[in-house]
C-alpha cells in the first residue's frame, strides 16, 4: 500500500456487498484490526461514516471483496 495512489471516493460508486460471492480471507484478524480503527479515524473524518459501516456488517467473515473495499478506504485516506 505505500505505492498506493490517492482516490477521490471511499467506495465504488453502487458497490454491493454481500456474504456471498468470493472466497473467505485468508486473516480475518488483520481485516478485523483495520477497520476497528476505521472506526477509530470516523471521529475525525465523518465523510468515512456510510463506507465504514457497510465494511462493518461483514467482521464475522469477511470476503476478498469485502477487504477490496476496505484497502479503496485505504487509498481514500492517502
Amino acid at each position: 500500500m505505500t505505492d498506493a495512489k490517492g482516490i477521490a471516493t471511499p467506495l465504488q460508486g453502487g458497490l454491493k456487498l454481500s456474504k456471498h460471492g468470493s472466497e473467505y480471507m485468508d486473516n480475518p484478524l488483520l481485516y478485523r484490526s483495520i477497520v476497528r480503527a476505521l472506526q477509530h479515524v470516523t471521529i475525525t473524518r465523518p465523510e468515512l461514516n456510510y463506507s465504514v459501516n457497510k465494511v462493518c456488517q461483514f467482521m464475522a467473515q469477511p470476503l476478498l471483496a469485502h477487504w477490496q473495499a476496505v484497502k479503496r478506504i485505504l487509498r481514500y485516506l492517502t
